[in-house]
């Protein structure tokens, strides 16, 4: 999230009638103005009420031991695109690969492609935005023995192929992909991971609490998440960017964007992972939705405190992902390898 200057809002959908329409206080994607009032978003079926928080829930462990974890997100408007897997040391052993599907304007879906293969998709309940619930829905795959298969006993990085054709859906309906993978090496060090996943859409801050395995020993804390439907670039100048904190301090508060993607409904993603900064926008003034919180944390911790705040209460933080390494006394260089590429 390099850019300075504003880039329009998202894309405004035509609603089908006057009569069933909402209007939506968006960026509009013609006048380039924050703020602007977009065109009409249409009501879902049940009209307008205010959505109940769901925020987020364990996706996958905890995993506890010698861990790397691999993330990285896509976002296509050909259908086609390629996920990032890095896998740090040769024979590793994939424990968990978690696929995420975020799709918009209220489109369902039960299946996606990944690998040549036909995966089908589990609804994964998160907030939606207070005007329309249900809006942007959000789906996981289990592809861990797909990707076991694809990396076998190699290391490196590896490409993994995505067909959004298979979901049925428009392009314009598909925002994106993000793919989390756990793996055991021996030759990293001892670490623990944590995954959750839902959706976090609030106008005031929402609290997502991690439960720790072990008090925090003060090791490396490293952070990545997922965000769908925004379009802010830091410094933000609309509302659509999301403020993270972790214990109380902020770590980001222009968090959101599309760098995984393109400023397009159906392109609409960001997914702090491979080839991504860890350096936190207060010290970069960039975010890549991917964060060094070890400076937040105390000694004795027994849970991590997270909160996402949106103030356009349309933008879908869905998955988040923490490795915790344990204090090392040699081989310092290696406290941070095998963490989200």
């Amino acid at each position: 999230m390099g850019s300075s200057s504003h880039l329009p809002g998202k894309v405004a959908w035509i609603a089908a009638a006057a009569a069933t329409a909402l209007s939506l206080a968006v960026p509009s994607a013609a006048s380039g103005s924050s703020g602007a009032t977009g065109v009409a978003i249409p009501r879902s079926s049940g009209g307008v009420r205010s959505s109940q928080p769901v925020g987020m829930q364990v996706a996958a462990g905890p995993f506890s031991g010698h861990l790397g974890i691999s993330g990285d997100g896509l976002g296509t408007l050909s259908d086609t695109g390629t996920l990032t897997v890095k896998i740090h040391d040769p024979d590793s052993t994939i424990l968990s690969a978690l696929l995420y599907v975020k799709t918009n304007n209220y489109a369902t879906t039960s299946q996606v492609g990944f690998e040549g293969q036909t995966v089908p998709l589990t609804f994964v309940p998160g907030d939606s935005p207070s005007c329309c619930p249900d809006f942007y829905p959000t789906y996981r795959a289990d592809v861990t023995s797909i990707v076991a298969a694809t990396v076998g006993s190699g290391s490196g990085t590896f490409l993994m192929d995505v067909d959004e054709s298979v979901t049925g859906l428009a392009s314009d309906l598909v925002d994106g992909e993000a793919l989390y993978v756990v793996y055991d090496d021996a030759s990293l060090p001892s670490r623990e991971i944590y995954l959750m996943e839902g959706g976090v859409t609030s106008l005031t801050p929402e609290a997502v609490d991690v439960p720790l395995l072990s008090p925090y020993a003060g090791g490396r804390a490293k952070m990545s998440i997922g965000i769908s439907f925004s379009t802010e670039e830091c410094p933000p100048v609309g509302s659509q960017y999301t403020i993270v904190t972790v214990q109380g301090n902020v770590v980001s508060d222009c968090a959101g964007g599309f760098e995984d993607g393109a400023f397009s409904n159906g392109a609409l993603i960001t997914v702090g992972g491979y080839g991504d900064d860890f350096a936190n926008p207060a010290q970069s003034g960039e975010d890549d939705e991917k964060y060094d919180i070890a400076p937040t944390l105390t000694e004795g911790d027994t849970t991590i405190n997270l909160t996402f705040e949106n103030h356009s209460d349309d933008d879908s933080t869905f998955v988040l992902a923490i490795a915790v390494t344990m204090p090392v006394t040699s081989g310092r260089a290696r406290a941070n390898a095998g963490v989200f590429g």
